[in-house]
């Protein structure tokens, strides 16, 4: 584990500020991580909010003052479900007034539980680790990277062409030896607040494969002024008809923006709002609804804008 610390202009230490969780397999479920905020200067220090550069990240920090010579800890969470390979991610904490106090990093190596699966290129063939990237919410400014590996399975050298669309880029090798593997790092560091829907395309020859690729972008919004999801706790009823309501609201003081709300196919949702202003709330119906099902909520909430409510019977 990678550890070190950095010291600021208002004498806050942060130790470590990158944390390297090595190998972590998926199937084990999130992976939990500590930082400690120290403060070396003469003034109470107030951590405003920490926001992350992906949903798959999230974190608890002290909401009371930090007093003069006293330290905190800030609890970070990384959930490695759908991942594969290398991954980084950035946590920033903010002071308030807006200020960034420092850009803390994950890091971890995931050794995905779902089976490769297998592409044919020309005569050979070639194992890829994910069948599909998904990283989630993204900070506006900030880069979320992941890692695609792929596997030469055929009978030669397999030469490789790296193309991506959607403002997502990809790097790698050139060629894959008989037998052997290459890794690509995937990134994705959107510009502009929205979704994005884009794809890595491997060509070899002729012959070439797409692996979609999505992500969610949020800009950055001051704590005092900004917009807070609000929802019942989990897990939420589902009527023996298959009908179910989720009544969302927003306790902030800015409007609520609604990115996007995933829930399985076949369910039909009306009522879905684009935004909810401050003090309001608006009421989801839901029909066809299984017996258990997730429902995800992607919003501009700068503490929590990745949201999952579980529904059953």
């Amino acid at each position: 584990m990678a550890a070190g610390s950095l010291l600021l202009s208002i004498l806050a230490v942060f130790l470590p500020a990158s944390i390297d969780l090595g190998d972590i397999r998926e199937g084990d479920g999130p992976a939990v991580c500590n930082f400690v905020c120290a403060n070396d200067s003469s003034t109470p220090l107030d951590i405003s909010f920490v926001s992350v550069s992906c949903s798959c990240v999230s974190v608890s920090w002290p909401r009371e003052s930090i007093k003069p010579g006293e330290s905190a800890r800030i609890t970070a969470i990384l959930n490695p479900d759908g991942m594969n390979g290398r991954v980084s991610r950035q946590i920033t904490v903010w002071e308030r007034g807006d200020k960034a106090l420092a850009t803390l990093d994950i890091s971890a190596n995931v050794i995905s539980s779902r089976p490769p699966k297998s592409y044919s290129l020309l005569d050979g063939k070639v194992e890829v680790s994910a069948r599909a990237l998904n990283f989630g919410y993204v900070e506006k400014g900030n880069a979320a990277v992941s890692e695609l590996e792929l596997k030469n399975t055929g009978s030669g050298v397999l030469p490789l062409e790296l193309h991506s669309t959607g403002g997502i880029k990809v790097t790698g090798d050139s060629e894959i030896a008989q037998g052997g593997s290459a890794v690509l790092s995937v990134i994705c560091a959107p510009e502009s607040v929205g979704s994005i829907e884009g794809s890595v395309v491997i060509r070899s020859g002729s012959s070439s494969f797409t692996i979609p690729v999505e992500a969610l972008c949020i800009g950055k919004v001051v704590e005092q002024e900004a917009p807070a999801l609000h929802t019942p706790a989990s897990p939420l009823k589902v009527s023996a008809s298959g009908r179910c309501k989720l009544e969302i609201s927003n306790a902030g003081k800015s409007p609520l923006t609604i990115y996007k709300i995933e829930y399985p196919s076949g369910v039909v949702c009306t009522g879905i709002p684009v935004t909810i202003e401050s003090g309001r709330s608006c009421l989801l119906k839901f029909r066809s609804c299984p017996a258990a099902f997730a429902l995800r909520i992607f919003t501009n909430d700068p503490v929590r804008p990745f949201r999952e409510l579980r529904f059953e019977k």
